[in-house]
């Protein structure tokens, strides 16, 4: 029996026509800087007591690891119209299309096949508490706009056997379209733990799909990392072309002459630059830098999936031995330059081009800086790109939620503005939302578990930003 789970909108009581903003994959864009920049209502002085809250629950068939996603104007089949819908998926491997604006039953809902029960996956079973109960859709799925397709992963168990499925889901309707579900089953040449022949094949029990999808010219990408680094693993990027889900163009391994390596990220998603690049950073494991790249950050080619570049910290081998992943959160692209940012459980930010990543040297020197934040576990960032100077929100363990701004080339070297408080658990969801560049129309959004160890109950926290204290 699956828990049961909830989805809560929190929405303004004030009235207002302002159009909302689609939210269609993982982290709000393919930077992946957690940012709606065009958030007109909602703003310190309106989020407070009295005026902002939770005005409904729904209840779903399981529990939501998923970000949500939103999307206006969908045409509803045999509904006499179109909606503003918000699109939910759950570890029951349920995805639920419900109305934002009136919300009661779903406009629709499918069930995509028998989840898997944690207790049939070893390492789960052991230290790791963060998943519970089941192992269904866990990544956040993604929607192409222009043919109406939400792309879902979904893990499955029939008798004895593991699949990882890709479906293709009408927005309107639920249907499968475009030959989908098709099961996930790459494999590549390679000498590297669990290969056959010299072949690494696709192992669906032992790897987690925890980042969220990616659509970037017309080509959908998934990711894998481990189950709680049970091994064999290995890390796992598989990409399809949009409309025929039939094979895949292109897989990337991360270790195929090594082991782990997982692609996992705490969720987010892989970033794509406006030219289709894709990138990429790795957990523990394996690093030769010609075939394996653990603790790595890595440049693909949009087609091909191969390395284009990379950079790994001058210390990646006693990251490796300590298990301080780099790997821990996802990388961000800085709209509108050549940036990208990168930071792990070691607490070490780094600043890199993405035109010349660096690769590796002493103390880090052949990168564009590297940061000490003086804490550590990064798990989670957001980036308000302003026109003053970006500011990246951070969250580490035991820490205030901290805001670090750019300028030009550096990062400045203590933070800009933090919260008064701070939060035990450093796994925290995180986004921003603003009026553009408007001073005093920040709020970031941080959401998370309130103790040590998992599960544990979720809070909300809405923080005003660049100012220093949170907001009500």
């Amino acid at each position: 029996m699956a828990r049961i789970g909830y989805l809560s909108l929190l929405l303004l009581t004030l009235a207002s026509s302002a159009a909302g903003q689609n939210v269609l994959t993982g982290s709000n864009d393919n930077y992946r800087t957690g940012a709606n920049l065009a958030e007109t209502i909602l703003n310190p002085l309106t989020v407070k007591p009295g005026a902002f809250g939770r005005i409904f629950s729904l209840s779903v068939d399981g529990q939501i690891y998923a970000q949500p996603l939103y999307q206006q104007g969908v045409a509803i089949a045999n509904n006499g119209g179109t909606h503003n819908v918000v699109f939910v998926a759950t570890m029951h491997n349920s995805v639920y299309a419900f109305d934002a604006d009136a919300p009661a039953t779903p406009l629709w809902t499918v069930n995509l096949g028998l989840s898997v029960a944690t207790s049939k996956y070893k390492s789960i079973q052991g230290p790791y508490t963060d998943i519970t109960v089941e192992n269904g859709i866990l990544g956040t799925p993604v929607i192409d706009p222009a043919t109406g397709t939400l792309y879902v992963v979904a893990a499955t168990l029939t008798g004895s056997t593991y699949a990882y499925k890709l479906h293709a889901l009408d927005t309107g309707s639920g249907a499968e379209k475009f030959g989908a579900p098709v099961t996930i089953s790459p494999k590549v040449p390679g000498l590297g733990d669990n290969s056959s022949n010299g072949v690494v094949a696709f192992t669906a029990s032992q790897q987690l799909q925890r980042p969220a999808l990616l659509l970037s010219k017309g080509i959908v990408y998934a990711a894998f990392g481990s189950h709680g680094d049970e091994a064999p693993y290995h890390g796992w990027i598989v990409a399809y072309s949009s409309v025929n889900l039939a094979s895949p163009l292109a897989v990337f391994n991360t270790s195929p002459n090594g082991t782990a390596g997982a692609i996992w990220q705490a969720g987010r998603g892989l970033p794509a630059d406006p030219a289709g690049n894709v990138y990429a950073v790795t957990g523990n494991g394996d690093s030769d830098f010609s075939s394996s790249f653990g603790d790595s950050v890595v440049k693909l080619n949009s087609t091909t999936l191969s390395v284009a570049d990379w950079f790994a910290p001058f210390n990646f081998a006693i990251l490796d031995a300590s298990d301080e992943d780099l790997g821990s959160c996802g990388p961000i692209l800085i709209p509108g330059t050549n940036y990208m940012v990168a930071g792990g459980k070691q607490g070490m930010l780094y600043l890199l081009n993405t035109a010349n990543m660096g690769h590796t040297a002493p103390n880090d020197t052949e990168i564009v800086q590297s940061l000490n934040t003086q804490g550590n576990s990064i798990f989670n960032m957001a980036l308000w790109n302003r026109t003053d100077g970006p500011l990246l929100y951070l969250h580490l363990a035991n820490s205030p939620v901290t805001g670090w701004k750019l300028t030009g080339s550096q990062f400045s070297t203590t933070p800009a503005a933090q919260s008064m408080n701070g939060f035990d658990v450093a796994f925290q969801g995180m986004a921003l939302s603003a009026n553009g560049t408007q001073p005093g129309s920040g709020i970031l959004w941080v959401t998370g578990a309130t103790t040590w160890p998992l599960p544990a109950p979720g809070v909300l926290h809405a923080t005003a930003w660049p100012r220093s204290g949170t907001a009500p």
